[in-house]
């Protein structure tokens, strides 16, 4: 007797169904943060809640014969100040962690309906610090007095007398020549003009630095390979844009702080005053659960000013 074989066919139906897409990765990139330079460059005075006078000293000499008697009192010490006002800044946010019950973040929360701790809670923090020192580093420089309550960088060597400012310069990247080589013979001379421009008092120290935007910087660095210097110090891991100009003690540096200026200025490195209460004041990180406001709260608290000391020996192009 023969069997009857039979078989079913049948075909999946997904038309109630959409692409999967896996959000569970317990894995989180954050954003670019452009990396803070000046701090390092800079002398940096902590313990400040306000206005601090920092004391200055300087001396004029005065250099007699000594071929007769007598005496003839002559020079001058001189004692003067530089204010240093901080201003008080603060960022604080707050995060409902019931919002994140319906996302897929929920499932990073704790289990019950109580939930206190934030799914990718140091990724946030490392984030927002990073943040909070790039804006630091911006308002060294582009901080107004109209706006702040202090002047960064580039109002103070704009209006404070004694400053040396050149004329004629150009901006690094908008030199030319009617060659690749006179065009970086060109640019390294925006730089030797600063350098011939420094108080020779000043020559022989050590913390010589000019700073500039990191777009000039790269400017700056093409015309140094133009004209063949390829011995120039090598900048090593996270000081990418620092290098001794050619043949000089003096160091060279882009900083974020100044991307979209022109500006160029040089001075030791201890006269470029910055002002905070303490130094770890930006990386002082505060979270917590709120039980009356059944949330997340984050608060940084930090202080920030900058001021010049001597600034006879600042130059500047100009620009």
């Amino acid at each position: 007797m023969k069997k009857n074989l039979s078989k079913m066919s049948f075909n999946y139906d997904l038309g109630g169904l959409s692409a999967y897409v896996d959000q569970l990765n317990s894995d989180i990139i954050s954003e670019a943060v452009l990396t803070p330079q000046t701090m390092k460059y800079v002398n940096v005075i902590p313990g400040i809640k306000g206005t601090m006078n920092v004391n200055l000293l300087s001396e004029t000499l005065s250099v007699q014969t000594g071929t007769t008697c007598g005496w003839s009192d002559q020079g001058d010490v001189t004692f003067e100040v530089a204010p240093l006002t901080v201003q008080a800044l603060k960022v604080n946010q707050s995060l409902c962690l019931q919002e994140l019950n319906t996302l897929w973040l929920g499932q990073y929360l704790n289990a019950g309906s109580y939930n206190e701790n934030v799914p990718f809670e140091q990724a946030i923090v490392d984030l927002q610090t990073k943040q909070i020192k790039r804006y630091n580093e911006d308002l060294l420089w582009n901080a107004s007095s109209a706006t702040s309550a202090f002047s960064g960088f580039i109002e103070l060597l704009d209006n404070t007398a004694g400053v040396v400012k050149l004329t004629g310069a150009t901006a690094l990247c908008s030199v030319t020549g009617s060659s690749v080589t006179e065009k970086a013979y060109a640019t390294l001379a925006q730089i030797d003009n600063i350098i011939d421009q420094f108080d020779r008092n000043i020559y022989g120290r050590e913390d010589l630095v000019i700073f500039m935007s990191q777009q000039q910087f790269k400017c700056y660095l093409v015309a140094i390979r133009n004209v063949n210097n390829f011995h120039f110090s090598e900048p090593t891991l996270g000081q990418v844009y620092e290098v001794f100009h050619p043949q000089t003690n003096i160091k060279v540096v882009g900083v974020p702080g100044l991307n979209g200026s022109d500006l160029i200025a040089g001075a030791p490195q201890q006269y470029f005053l910055v002002g905070t209460d303490l130094m770890s004041d930006e990386d002082s990180y505060r979270m917590w659960w709120s039980q009356d406001f059944q949330e997340v709260r984050m608060a940084v608290n930090w202080k920030l000013g900058t001021s010049i000391a001597f600034p006879q020996f600042f130059v500047t192009n100009g620009l």
